[in-house]
C-alpha cells in the first residue's frame, strides 16, 4: 500500500498550473504560447487527473524551440525544476525533435529526476495528439510518462490529455461578453461558465478562454475557483468528444 501511495504522490499534483501567459519572442509563429489542461489517467486505476502547464515557443515549419520550450513550474509540486529560460526558474524542457505544426503535436520532454522515499527515480513525458479546432488554440491526445528506478520494471502512466492556449487577455473579444446578460456577481459559477457562447449548456473553447482571463483577473470583478476551472475544463473535454 504504501509503495502505491508514493506512486500516486509522483503522479498527482495539486491544482494550479493556470498562470498568466508569457510573452512570445518575435522569432516564434503565432501557435507560440502558454498551453493549460489536464490529464484523465487511464492506467494505473484510480490516478484521477494530472494538471499539465507548457510554456511552447514554435518556429517556422512547426518545429517546438527545445531550447525555450518547458513545463511551467509555478504552482506545482509533480515536476521538479530543471533549469532556467532568461534568469526564470522552469520545469523540464522540451526535447529536440518536438513538432506541432496546427494539426499535428507530438512533444517528449528530457529525462528529469525526482526523489521518492530515498530513491532517484527517472521521468519521461511523451504527448502525441492533433488539432481539437482550426486555430490549432486547443490540443487532444495520449499522454504516457515513464518512471523508472522506483520499482523493479519501469512504471508506465497513460492517459488522455486536453490543453488548450488562452489567446486573448481581452475578454470581450471573446463570448464574456454574453455574461453581461447574466449579471453574475463574485464568483462565477459553472453554469455561467457554460451559458458564455452558442450553447449555452456546454463549456467550448470561447468560455474556456473567458473562464482563464477571469482566473488570471480576480482584480476584473469576478473571480474562478480551482474547482470550478477544473470542472470546466472536464466538461470541455466531453464537448471536445462529442464533435468527433
Amino acid at each position: 500500500m504504501k509503495k502505491w501511495s508514493c506512486i500516486f504522490l509522483i503522479v498527482m499534483t495539486v491544482i494550479g498550473y493556470f498562470v498568466m501567459p508569457n510573452l512570445v519572442r518575435a522569432d516564434s509563429n503565432i501557435l507560440s504560447g502558454d498551453y493549460y489542461g489536464s490529464v484523465a489517467v487511464t492506467s494505473p486505476a484510480g490516478l484521477g487527473n494530472i494538471d499539465l502547464a507548457f510554456h511552447l515557443e514554435i518556429l517556422s515549419g512547426g518545429v517546438i524551440n527545445s531550447d525555450r520550450s518547458y513545463i511551467i513550474l509555478e504552482k506545482t509540486i509533480l515536476f521538479p525544476q530543471y533549469g532556467k529560460v532568461d534568469g526564470k526558474d522552469v520545469g523540464p524542457m522540451i526535447q529536440a525533435g518536438s513538432t506541432f505544426n496546427g494539426l499535428v503535436f507530438n512533444l517528449i520532454t528530457h529525462d528529469f529526476h525526482s526523489m521518492v522515499s530515498g530513491r532517484e527515480t527517472t521521468r519521461r513525458l511523451v504527448l502525441t495528439g492533433v488539432s481539437a479546432n482550426p486555430t490549432g488554440n486547443s490540443i487532444t491526445g495520449t499522454y504516457v510518462e515513464t518512471i523508472s528506478g522506483y520499482l523493479h520494471k519501469p512504471l508506465t502512466v497513460t492517459g488522455n490529455f486536453v490543453l488548450v492556449r488562452p489567446v486573448t487577455t481581452t475578454p470581450g473579444v471573446y463570448a464574456c461578453q454574453n455574461l453581461d446578460l447574466l449579471d453574475p456577481i463574485g464568483e462565477l459559477t459553472l453554469n455561467e461558465i457554460q451559458a458564455g457562447s452558442m450553447d449555452p449548456y456546454r463549456v467550448e473553447f470561447e468560455d474556456i478562454s473567458c473562464a482563464l482571463f477571469f482566473y488570471h483577473h480576480p482584480d476584473k470583478g469576478l473571480i474562478v475557483s480551482n474547482k470550478t476551472l477544473n470542472e470546466a475544463i472536464s466538461d470541455y473535454k466531453s464537448f471536445l468528444l462529442e464533435q468527433r
